[in-house]
């Protein structure tokens, strides 16, 4: 008879076996620690093995910090030298060196105490008139005392001084006689709306101005509009 192929047939499944005989037991795996190290900051942390699958032996890398700032310790600095300074209250600088910021420190004290040495002290105040320093400051109190002093000085001559006009014909010298008394009044200045210059002396009883134009030429016989301002005096 000929054989007949029919493919991959697959049949029920069947009954589960029985259950097989426990095998024997294998070795004890251990785990111990290598060694540890460090890497530079900024490598990766690592874990090596460097034993067997049955006896592992662990290595560990581990990275360092992140590197903290240097610092100096003032107390095992020595300054060998110090960068003098001239310009006054000179201020320190980013970048520069250990001898310059000392040089500047120490020329900033120093300016520091020169502006003291030079202050105003109160005590150094002179709160009078008849002080003869010439290193000491007046009080303002007794500045107002003299600017009060001024100003009276100032209205009492303002009330004396006196202004004055008429009008005359000069001589032939180019004279003409003020209306005022020797004995009760002093002339300041005479002018008129021409320019002319009045070169004032003292006569016997009046005050007499001589009467010249602006190229000096002697004014004679001349009809003049003469104002006047002079000091009132009382006897």
């Amino acid at each position: 008879m000929a054989d007949i192929l029919l493919g991959n047939v697959k049949g029920p499944q069947g009954n589960t076996g029985a259950t097989g005989s426990q095998g024997p037991r294998g070795d004890a795996a251990t785990i111990t620690v290598g060694t540890v190290s460090t890497t530079a900051y900024g490598n990766t942390a690592q874990v090596i093995n460097s034993g067997t699958e049955q006896d592992a032996v662990l290595d560990f890398v581990i990275p360092q910090g992140k590197p903290g700032e240097q610092t100096t310790r003032m107390g095992a600095l020595t300054l060998d030298t110090i960068t003098a300074q001239s310009a006054d209250f000179p201020i320190p600088a980013v970048g520069e060196t250990g001898s310059t910021v000392f040089g500047k420190i120490i020329k900033f004290f120093n300016s520091t105490i020169s502006a003291l040495n030079s202050k105003l002290n109160i005590s150094d105040v002179v709160n009078n008139l008849t002080s003869t320093s010439t290193t000491q400051p007046l009080s303002a109190a007794q500045g107002k005392a003299l600017n009060d002093a001024l100003a009276n000085t100032n209205t009492a001559l303002a009330a004396l001084v006196k202004t004055t006009s008429f009008s005359d014909t000069t001589t032939s010298t180019g004279n003409v006689s003020l209306p005022l008394t020797p004995g009760n009044s002093a002339p300041i200045i005479a002018y008129d709306s021409d320019g002319n210059i009045y070169q004032i002396r003292r006569g016997s009883s009046s005050w007499v101005a001589r009467v010249t134009n602006s190229s000096g030429a002697v004014l004679a016989n001349t009809n003049v509009s003469v104002f006047i301002k002079y000091l009132a005096i009382s006897n």
